[in-house]
């Protein structure tokens, strides 16, 4: 069992560090912390290189294995073991948070509170007072303005642009539900069928959406096979969390809620990406 959470932490920091050489960095700052001058010091060594937010979208369902590690091992594994992975734990967070990206994000903010709740009794207290923060934004800035920050995106621009690309993705499921329209087609299938309003033919390439482009592709049969795969998974991942928890096992415990949160994580990103399928 250590080999194979050690095996995840590991591809993690792999994964991450890959990142810096092989994503096309964004020129300009969405977060004003980060300078936008920084990426212009990250070389790119890859032809085929990578969107920020794919990967995004995999950092953040990696990094909750080692969080879970991290928060479930604490004052159980060995000293040595806990600063390795709270190393790696800062290694890859750093990476994510360079990508920029809300999707990213919002999947790791939900992936580390359910790790809160699964770690102490009071966890949910957390919960409540983010729930409780939310309110207060919502109410402050307008659940509007606060909708269209977070769906924002360079690609896609704001809520209008999303509600086009997701009804182009309705009208292919419902002309074909069966078979849906083939891996990597939509874009084409698009253009042909269902023209974009504010996008240039060529320029759209999916969905924005986990669960829209898997019936897109798959048609609804592939959904609902993706579906009892994604929830026999994390059914498998909550019987390995409660097993540790009751045999004391620090690494079962932690490699059970890691993996529980990580497809919690998948899901929340997958409202707003499809770069895990």
């Amino acid at each position: 069992l250590r080999w194979l959470a050690w095996g995840m932490v590991l591809a993690s920091l792999a994964l991450a560090l890959f990142a810096l050489v092989s994503v096309q960095w964004v020129t300009s700052s969405k977060l004003p912390f980060i300078p936008a001058g920084l990426y212009a010091h990250l070389p790119t060594l890859v032809i085929d290189t990578a969107n920020p937010n794919v990967m995004a979208g995999s950092l953040a369902i990696l990094l909750p294995v080692i969080a879970a590690l991290v928060l479930f091992g604490w004052g159980k594994l060995r000293q040595l073991e806990m600063v390795i992975l709270a190393l790696f734990a800062v290694v890859v967070s750093i990476v994510l948070v360079l990508t920029q990206s809300r999707g990213g994000f919002m999947g790791l903010g939900m992936a580390l509170v359910t790790l809160v709740v699964l770690r102490w009794r009071r966890g949910w207290l957390l919960v409540v007072g983010m729930l409780g923060v939310l309110a207060a934004l919502a109410i402050g800035l307008g659940a509007g303005s606060l909708l269209n920050y977070a769906l924002a995106s360079t690609t896609l621009g704001g809520v209008e642009g999303r509600v086009e690309v997701w009804s182009r993705a309705v009208y292919m499921i419902q002309d074909f539900p069966f078979t849906g329209v083939g891996l990597g087609n939509f874009g084409r299938v698009a253009d042909l069928l269902y023209p974009f309003f504010q996008y240039t033919p060529g320029t759209m390439e999916h969905s924005h959406n986990l669960f829209l482009q898997i019936a897109v592709d798959l048609g609804l049969p592939g959904l609902i096979t993706w579906l009892a795969i994604w929830g026999l998974h994390s059914a498998l991942s909550w019987q390995i969390y409660h097993q540790g928890q009751r045999s004391g096992d620090a690494w079962m415990a932690g490699l059970g809620a890691g993996l529980f949160a990580s497809q919690l994580a998948l899901i929340v990103h997958g409202q707003v990406d499809a770069v895990v399928q």
